[in-house]
């Protein structure tokens, strides 16, 4: 989920165990596609998504709920810059999706899982222009 101050926005992404993948908002499905089972072997990696936009007064977690917390450098992420990706990947690689005109901030690989997810941070580079997020 990405909090959003209007609350019948509610973007996300759902990957399914049969490998359906969709991204809603307003609860319309925007993106529709087919990836790999989560019920046999997985190979490579799957994009769940990558998220531009976020606000700033979000309340902090209480990191004691849940597995592992990936955390942010105050300014990295706001209203026109900054963007997060997730990706499922099989142990050992490294995700594929990337974007030329941004600097790898963090990146967490959760290895509790089978596959495992990698988020990866993105700020934009010096120049690019930080309103230009293309995936």
């Amino acid at each position: 989920m990405v909090p959003r101050a209007e609350r019948d926005w509610t973007p996300h992404a759902s990957y399914h165990l049969d490998g359906t993948h969709h991204m809603k908002s307003y609860g319309q499905k925007t993106v529709r596609r087919h990836g790999q089972a989560l019920t046999g072997v997985f190979t490579g990696t799957e994009n769940l998504g990558c998220f531009a936009g976020h606000g700033t007064n979000l309340a902090e977690c209480d990191q004691v709920l849940f597995h592992g917390v990936l955390e942010v450098p105050i300014g990295v992420l706001g209203a026109h810059h900054g963007t997060i990706c997730i990706d499922l990947v099989e142990p050992g690689c490294q995700p594929i999706t990337a974007i030329p005109s941004h600097k790898v901030v963090r990146r967490k690989t959760f290895t509790d899982i089978l596959p495992h997810v990698v988020i990866t941070i993105y700020s934009p580079r010096q120049g690019t222009g930080a309103r230009n997020n293309r995936f």
